[in-house]
């Protein structure tokens, strides 16, 4: 995702190319980025298949990665100001990362380890996708 998004990625103006940083799964149809990024961690089209959301939407922007399941479904916040991160220094601050190789990574040391959980954990599982 880093290649892809190199040229469209603008902190000062993140709604700016969200267009082209838009990750969707329509009537099981997946996208292809998502579809390699489970290749390279080993987890199949199907597998993604069986625990994400036949209809799903993922906004990759600068200051946040949000989501929407279903065409009618509320707009939720996997990463962004409006998310809560556990820390033991209350005073620390989120950054708004200045390029996409600047995007926190998640503490997945298997992708694999969300697999066969519910829709929540498959949600983080994107997360880590859109992260690697």
């Amino acid at each position: 995702l880093p290649n892809h998004y190199q040229n469209h990625w603008f902190p000062d103006k993140p709604t700016k190319g969200s267009g082209y940083r838009c990750i969707r799964i329509v009537n099981n149809k997946m996208d292809p980025l998502l579809d390699k990024a489970g290749a390279a961690s080993g987890v199949s089209e199907n597998e993604l298949l069986s625990f994400l959301p036949s209809e799903l939407t993922v906004w990759v922007d600068p200051s946040e990665v949000s989501y929407r399941i279903g065409e009618d479904g509320s707009i939720g916040v996997l990463f962004g100001d409006d998310v809560k991160e556990e820390s033991d220094d209350e005073e620390e601050q989120q950054q708004q990362p200045s390029s996409i190789q600047d995007f926190p990574l998640p503490n997945y040391s298997d992708i694999r380890c969300c697999l066969g959980k519910q829709t929540q954990d498959g949600m983080s599982l994107v997360a880590a996708f859109v992260a690697s």
